[in-house]
């Protein structure tokens, strides 16, 4: 095992140099060209950017973004991508927090607002004019250790303020090989980036890339929200793994766009970063029956993800697709309230983490770290972490691992313990139902389900009633057009609840 992820390019690029490696639209690379101007920029940053030092990476997806993410593995400096459209506040928030003294842009993606008077604006296009130099290079690689950070993602936290997640070229190193090795990667798969860079889940594409010497295109975002036309670039670039979000899933097969143009070259469709709903699945399955459809499961915290679950068997619209089994060097367990091993079906406890790619913890926040990131308790002689994850589940009646809702969303209702997962689940197979997304009211008591689709609300009664108790049942129905998603692709449930709770005092 190598001990810099910068390793796969260099490995790549020897065996497939002229190669297309990257498009994003507008220009493509070959592995040599992305190895070559990867080294200049690394070269270019070696003076400025101390080893372990935090370097911000704020520019559109494009070759140049990932060229300035591996040339940050090479010196041993810790990227931190965002996004182009980046608030002001949270740059700062960000910025402040790392003691960032360096961020890197594209001059036409350059933020309108002032980085600060600690950090240095540094551009690709001028970084691009440096020679190599090999030596210092050589010299700096030396000092790296498979352990150290590699990049930090910033997601919300339960505050309201951003939480830095530290991974090192250990757990990106072991998650990639696995995965690779697993799914049979090779160099004539082509991949379609939909994920953004700022998002955990973009370094799937990103270092499959590199280590099999696949191509990787960058979806124009002006297709995400044309179907046909984003079927048309799956066969045009003979895209053979996506690797998305289930909200664009979702959305191709609700407006039925395989319908009107099916993707040819299709092996493989991974759902990543949120559960996806079985209605929807069913819908991509019945089109396109040949391809393999794997449910990823994981967070930022445990490297993107930790188990994946192939779906091989007929599953009815009111099933969860289950979270499946662990990568290897990976175990996924259940506790109870009193931390004891949960291993009978139905059960429901919290579901933990162990292994290799587990992240460093959350930066600069070792409170917060030490509440996730604990002992084992059925391992208390022997030194072994674990990652707490927030998420319930339970095992199901093939004893495979479901997840059923965040902590979060357990609630307490007329005396009873409700998960408003399972109501989510419950309306999602609902005949016009394309989206949901349910809500709990703790001054009123209320259960509000959002929903997009054609469904009436006597409609979802009627169809709730004969499937779950009564002190389950929503008292509301919105229909919506659209769920807002978050910056991570996933339904915004926060703007929801201010949507539609404000002014009313929650716990």
């Amino acid at each position: 095992m190598q001990n810099n992820v910068a390793a796969y390019l260099e490995q790549t690029a020897k065996r497939y140099g002229e190669k297309t490696a990257i498009t994003d639209g507008e220009k493509s690379v070959t592995f040599s060209k992305l190895l070559h101007d990867s080294k200049v920029l690394a070269s270019a940053l070696i003076s400025q950017v101390k080893q372990k030092a935090p370097v911000i990476i704020c520019m559109e997806k494009s070759v140049e973004y990932v060229e300035a993410m591996l040339a940050c593995a090479q010196i041993g400096a810790v990227y931190v991508p965002l996004d182009r459209a980046i608030p002001e506040m949270r740059f700062r928030y960000i910025q402040e927090t790392l003691s960032a003294q360096v961020v890197l842009t594209r001059r036409e993606d350059a933020v309108s607002f002032d980085v600060g008077s600690d950090a240095r604006l540094l551009y690709v296009e001028d970084l691009l004019e440096y020679e190599i130099d090999e030596e210092k290079l050589a010299q700096r690689r030396e000092r790296i250790l498979i352990t150290d950070a590699l990049y930090m993602i910033f997601t919300s936290g339960s505050t309201g303020r951003p939480k830095g997640i530290v991974t090192t070229h250990l757990a990106l190193i072991s998650f990639v090989d696995e995965m690779a090795d697993t799914f049979s990667f090779a160099s004539e798969d082509s991949l379609a980036n939909q994920v953004p860079f700022y998002f955990d889940a973009s370094t799937k594409d990103i270092y499959l890339m590199c280590k099999c010497g696949c191509t990787m295109h960058i979806i124009p975002k002006k297709l995400f929200m044309l179907p046909k036309n984003l079927m048309q670039f799956l066969n045009e670039k003979r895209i053979t793994r996506i690797i998305w979000a289930p909200s664009l899933l979702c959305m191709i097969a609700n407006f039925k766009a395989f319908e009107k143009l099916r993707p040819e070259h299709l092996r493989t469709v991974f759902f990543v970063g949120e559960q996806m709903p079985t209605k929807q699945m069913n819908a991509w399955r019945n089109c396109l029956p040949d391809v393999q459809y794997v449910n990823l499961y994981g967070s930022s915290e445990v490297t993107g993800s930790s188990a994946y679950y192939i779906i091989q068997r007929p599953m009815e619209n009111t099933e969860t697709i289950p979270i499946g089994i662990p990568f290897r060097h990976m175990d996924l367990f259940l506790l109870d309230q009193e931390d004891s091993l949960i291993e009978e079906t139905e059960t429901i406890g919290e579901i933990c983490v162990r292994g290799l790619s587990l992240s460093q913890g959350y930066f600069d926040d070792e409170e917060r770290t030490q509440r996730v990131f604990v002992q084992n308790p059925l391992s208390p002689h022997f030194r072994d972490t674990i990652y707490r994850s927030g998420d319930l589940g339970r095992y199901n009646a093939f004893h495979e691992l479901v997840f059923v809702c965040r902590k979060d969303y357990q609630i307490k209702r007329m005396g009873q313990r409700v998960e408003l997962g399972e109501i989510e689940a419950a309306i999602s197979a609902i005949d016009g139902i394309q989206r949901i997304c349910c809500l709990f009211n703790e001054k009123t008591q209320d259960i509000l389900a959002v929903y997009e689709g054609t469904a009436s609300p006597e409609t979802m009664r009627e169809g709730l009633t004969s499937v779950l108790p009564a002190y389950m049942l929503p008292s509301k129905y919105e229909c919506v057009e659209r769920i807002p998603l978050n910056m991570n692709g996933k339904m915004d449930r926060e703007l929801l609840k201010k949507r539609y709770f404000e002014g009313e005092k929650e716990t």
